[in-house]
Formats: C-alpha cells, structure tokens, sequence
C-alpha cells in the first residue's frame, strides 16, 4: 500500500507543480521545491540585487528568517480553501484532502495513556507532495512588501528581505515595518519565526572604508544585532562587503579535514581497507 501511495502522490505532485506554474498558486520569488529554481540561483539573485541597490547610491539591509516548524504547522483547512480558491481541479482538492485525512499521533512518555488524537496540522516530511503543497501555503508571505525598495526571497521556510534607503537609520525602520508585516500575515496563517535563528546583515560596497553599520532592529520584541563577519543562508556565507574569504575558507577547512580523517585510516602508500572505519 505505501508504495502504491508513493506512486499517486508523485502523479499528483507534478499534475500540481504543472498547474500551479500556469496559474500562479506561487510566487515567482519562492526558489525551493519547484524545477529549476534551486539554492544557486537565490544566491545569485539576492547578490544581485543588493548590486543593483548600491549602483543607484542607496544603502542596503536583510534580515534572514526561518519559520519555525515549517511543513509541522500547515493548517489544512486553511491550505485546502486556498487551493479551492484558486481553481484547482475538484479532483486534485479532494484527493489532497484524503491525503490529509485519517492523521493520528499521540506524545508518549513513561506512564502516559499513549492514546490517538486526530491532527488538523501538518503535512507529511518525506512525500514528494508535501514540498508544492506549503510552497503554495506561504505564498501570501511574498505579498507582504513594498516592491519599489523592498525585496523578499525564500528557499521553502527559509526567506529573506531587504529594503533599501538613503541613511542607515531610515532603513533599519523600513526593514523593522517589513518584518512586522511579513510577521502578521505568517500569524495568520498560524506560522511563526524561529527568533534564535534570524540574523541580520547590512550591505557595504567592496571599496566601502567606513565603519559598518551597528543599528540593530527590533522584531517580535528581539532585538537582532548585525552579524560581525557573515551570514550564512542556503550553505553559502555571506560578508557585508561581497567578500568570499569566509564561505571557501570554510569549505577549504572541512576538506582538510576530510583529507585528515582518511589520512590517519590508510598507511602512507596504501589503501582503506575493510576495517578502517
């Protein structure tokens, strides 16, 4: 049964990836789970644009989010009216809502009851389903920005905005009311971010000798400091001055380390052998 459930969730995964490109179920700034847009080009696209800001004179800031939970806390009535919404066919709807459907759990530990409750929450990690279905359920977190100096990116739960000003100060205020924004319409949507995990970045240009900005802003009553080298988003580091230094003197150092590991497996001259691990 599971490998024939494996089979009808793949078929109605790409029908849905299909329908959902012609008739926008998602935003053109969502980069994960959909084809040809993977962690490569979001980099390119945020370096980019913050290019494109500093060319035109204009000081630069991003705030890195990740939602909390992810797929754990997608409401499936709110996800199914959507879906009904934008036309989806009565079929795929109804198919989806059997998927969802049926769903127990039950928290043990020792002495508990270990009794099923029924879910309402959450869509299943490890099916090829689950991706399009929350990349079409944050959509609306993409809407939430002020296009002509603002700019949202995401990689499944893991988005990023910037806002661009002329001073440092009026930027870091319009970067705190764009997350405030993005952060309401993720409430609604009975989302939140992980506060531990933002990090925030102000831009300077390679040739930039001033001392970096240290305004930190306020979001959800945290006060997020800069970040003193780099950020790390989708496994690429990034400096505040476009530099690179940091993102290969890290991949440099783990394949040293990888090198040493199977160095002290194997005798000079030699092979791995069976019993070197």
């Amino acid at each position: 049964m599971q490998t024939l459930s494996k089979i009808a969730e793949r078929i109605i995964n790409q029908r849905l990836i299909k329908f959902a490109k012609l008739n926008s179920l998602y935003s053109l700034r969502q980069t994960g789970s959909l084809p040809q847009r993977a962690t490569f080009g979001a980099g390119i696209s945020l370096r980019h644009w913050v290019q494109e800001v500093q060319a035109a004179g204009l000081k630069a800031s991003t705030i890195f989010l990740d939602i909390k939970g992810g797929f754990d806390n997608v409401d499936h009535s709110t996800l199914l009216r959507r879906l009904q919404t934008k036309s989806v066919p009565d079929y795929m709807v109804k198919w989806i809502s059997n998927f969802f459907s049926y769903r127990q759990c039950a928290i043990i530990y020792p002495g508990s009851s270990r009794e099923m409750r029924g879910i309402n929450t959450g869509i299943r990690q490890g099916s090829p389903l689950s991706p399009i279905l929350f990349v079409i359920y944050v959509e609306p977190l993409h809407d939430s920005i002020d296009p002509t100096r603002e700019f949202i990116l995401s990689y499944v739960d893991d988005i990023q905005t910037m806002v661009s000003s002329n001073t440092w100060w009026m930027k870091s205020m319009l970067l705190e009311a764009a997350f405030t924004r993005i952060n309401n319409i993720a409430t609604s949507l009975g989302l939140e971010f992980s506060t531990h995990k933002m990090d925030l970045i102000h831009w300077r240009t390679p040739r930039e000798k001033v001392t970096r900005s240290e305004h930190p802003i306020v979001g959800d009553g945290e006060c997020i400091q800069p970040a003193p080298k780099a950020v790390k988003w989708l496994g690429f580091h990034f400096e505040n001055n476009h530099g690179t230094c940091t993102h290969y003197g890290n991949r440099l150092a783990l394949a040293q380390a990888a090198f040493d590991r199977i160095r002290r497996l194997s005798f000079p001259g030699g092979r791995l052998t069976p019993y070197s691990g």
